[in-house]
């Protein structure tokens, strides 16, 4: 025990203030364990319940992704059982390894084979990814789901675009106050869960060879708001199609609301579609605008 005695000393020290009736000042590592924790007790609610929570002799329906350092903050909080967490004996070493290589993937693709086997529908998502206190790469899935929310981006000094996700639908995000985080300097703490998904295919068309954009506001309970923005481009024919990940009909989540429809434009031509739920989950082919 004394060996840990100085993780645990700002701890005890934070309990004695509170016993003085004092707010001891919150560090950012302190911070973003309060935002697992709200993404937590959001799963709790906002995610279907699994069999052996407290049955070890049942097979839960499938599993929640996330960083390891907060799996066990985690199974507590939300009720639901974690791929990876910080007590290694209860995922094993092939699950670390499968939730590295699905923070690390770079085709959307690859992370969802993964997640498959792995049989994970919820992702927990903060900068650290599966738990690396080192960066991952700009397209990497880790930052695409922290940093880029799941839209298409454009990275900085000309280095390309990454593409939106097209399978993974922002579900709850938290964040606090511009504060700097002690793990990833000068990033704001903040956390998101996402749920994978089929996405449905909407296919359209336009001007050959002409870019098509779509974009669909998102905003959530508390008080963030985000853009899903995904492009593509049309062929010879002039046929154009994208998979969405967001129905309009339905939110994906009581923490997350959409627009009523999605705007798309190809020059100077705009129109606008509307996407099911049941669409989103199916994998179904809609029939888009012609623009």
């Amino acid at each position: 025990m004394w060996s840990l005695a100085a993780y645990y000393v700002p701890y005890v020290s934070q309990v004695a203030q509170l016993r003085r009736g004092v707010d001891p000042p919150r560090n950012a590592f302190r911070v973003q364990q309060m935002l697992f924790e709200r993404a937590g007790r959001f799963l709790a609610t906002g995610s279907p319940p699994t069999r052996g929570y407290l049955d070890p002799t049942q097979e839960p329906e499938y599993g929640v992704l996330s960083n390891w350092g907060v799996g066990h903050l985690l199974r507590y909080r939300s009720e639901r059982p974690m791929v990876q967490d910080n007590f290694g004996v209860y995922g094993g070493r092939r699950t670390y390894d499968q939730a590295w290589a699905y923070f690390a993937a770079i085709d959307e693709n690859t992370a969802i084979e993964i997640a498959g086997r792995l049989r994970a529908r919820y992702v927990v998502a903060d900068p650290l990814g599966a738990g690396s206190l080192e960066p991952y790469p700009p397209d990497s899935l880790a930052r695409r789901l922290a940093q880029h929310f799941g839209s298409e981006r454009e990275l900085p000094r000309g280095r390309g675009r990454v593409a939106a996700l097209t399978q993974h639908r922002l579900v709850f995000h938290t964040s606090t106050s511009p504060l700097s985080s002690l793990i990833i300097p000068k990033r704001d703490p903040t956390v998101s869960v996402w749920e994978i998904v089929l996405g449905a295919r909407v296919e359209g068309s336009a001007s050959p060879g002409s870019e098509v954009v779509a974009s669909l506001p998102l905003s959530t309970t508390e008080g963030r708001s985000h853009v899903y923005q995904a492009s593509t481009r049309a062929g010879e024919d002039g046929a154009w199609s994208l998979t969405v990940p967001y129905a309009t009909d339905t939110p994906p989540s009581p923490a997350v609301q959409t627009a009523k429809r999605y705007r798309v434009t190809a020059g100077q031509a705009t129109a606008a579609f509307t996407v099911s739920d049941a669409d989103v989950r199916s994998g179904a082919t809609v029939v888009g605008p012609d623009l």
